[in-house]
């Protein structure tokens, strides 16, 4: 619990227009601000903030209050959660008194998954620039032309190909290697007892939310699949599992990095992979997310109308490419959000997937100088 005079200090010093802003594009119009609603459906925007009186309200599913009411609605979070998250941005301290016991376990496992995340994605970026063990996760990263300025926007690491780097690693920082493996970070050695690395030779590509926080991690193998002795190959890409801080369906890569583009552009791009995304930011189009290896989802187009006013879609040259555009446009129509094909100038209409021709994705067109045409 929080006493009610902190709460209030809280409350006076949150700027709710910035706040939901996050999350909403909002214009103003006269004294309050107007955007389209974040808990329903709409096309018309009916969503208002009131600076002044500290409050919001929709006019179309009537939704009304503050800014800590809108966050808990809005993240499914606590209100402790949410209290201490606007305290710390807004530099409050907040003193602690007795809460539930079940309250202060969620709170604080979920804290401490962050921080478990947050201490995986500065071990990977160590490894990374790690001059002997790096050296692979460089050299793809250099493959794929990836520059070092972008390889920081996105905090890419590498997590080399030994069993229990990262296993040892969190043992020295006495960290809870059961949550570890709840995370995805590491697993069960299903013999032998003890746990290993999940991720082994592979590019670390972590899931960054706007607030700046890790949730999760995406991982793409670097070097040729080894075959088991049964024949089966690696995924090419290990994503995290659901747990209480990453929610798969209800994230985009990218999103962190793209969130002041899509509001300033007023359209969301969206792509199939985390690497066509890397590369069109580093071309210069900042405004491009991707679903974390699952097919859109209403929650995504939801997330990405909030924060903009048109979805372009610009998947892979292939089938797979031409159903998932196919899925994704029911999605908008089925949500009413305004939604675009891309297309590239000169790209015929037979056999196509929409902007690409067959076989090409947009990381390797940008490879190959077609970023101006695109």
């Amino acid at each position: 619990m929080i006493p009610d005079d902190v709460i209030a200090q809280i409350r006076d010093a949150a700027d709710i227009v910035a706040v939901i802003g996050q999350h909403v594009q909002l214009r103003r119009a006269g004294t309050s601000w107007k955007g389209l609603c974040p808990f329903h459906g709409e096309k018309t925007p009916s969503f208002n903030v009131i600076p002044v009186k500290r409050f919001f309200h929709c006019f179309g599913c009537q939704k009304h209050g503050d800014v800590f009411s809108f966050l808990m609605e809005l993240e499914g979070k606590s209100f402790v959660e949410v209290a201490e998250e606007l305290a710390n941005r807004f530099g409050i301290t907040v003193p602690r008194i007795e809460e539930s016991p079940e309250l202060r376990r969620a709170r604080g496992e979920r804290l401490h998954m962050l921080e478990l995340n947050k201490l995986a994605t500065a071990f990977y970026r160590e490894m990374l620039a790690d001059p002997k063990r790096g050296e692979p996760g460089r050299a793809y990263l250099t493959r794929r032309g990836v520059i070092g300025e972008t390889s920081d926007k996105f905090q890419l690491g590498y997590a080399p190909g030994e069993w229990s780097l990262l296993v040892d690693h969190l043992k020295t920082q006495r960290a809870d290697l059961e949550l570890a493996v709840r995370l995805g970070l590491i697993a069960h050695r299903p013999s032998s007892g003890g746990y290993y690395d999940r991720n082994r030779d592979r590019l670390v590509c972590p899931v960054i939310v706007p607030g700046g926080e890790v949730v999760g991690f995406s991982s793409r193998l670097v070097a040729a699949p080894q075959k088991a002795p049964d024949g089966s190959e690696p995924p090419k890409y290990i994503n995290s599992p659901e747990s209480a801080v990453y929610k798969k369906g209800r994230l985009l890569f990218g999103l962190a990095q793209a969130r002041e583009a899509m509001h300033s552009q007023k359209r969301v791009v969206i792509v199939e992979g985390n690497f066509d995304v890397i590369s069109l930011h580093q071309a210069g189009f900042t405004e491009v997310v991707a679903p974390l290896g699952t097919a859109l989802t209403v929650e995504q187009v939801n997330v990405m109308k909030r924060l903009t006013e048109r979805i372009v879609l610009l998947y892979d040259g292939d089938r797979a490419g031409y159903k998932a555009t196919m899925h994704a446009l029911q999605l908008c129509v089925e949500t009413d959000t305004e939604v675009q094909v891309a297309k590239r100038p000169g790209h015929g209409q037979s056999g196509g997937a929409g902007a690409l021709q067959d076989g090409v994705d947009p990381d390797s067109l940008v490879a190959s100088g077609g970023a101006v045409q695109l």
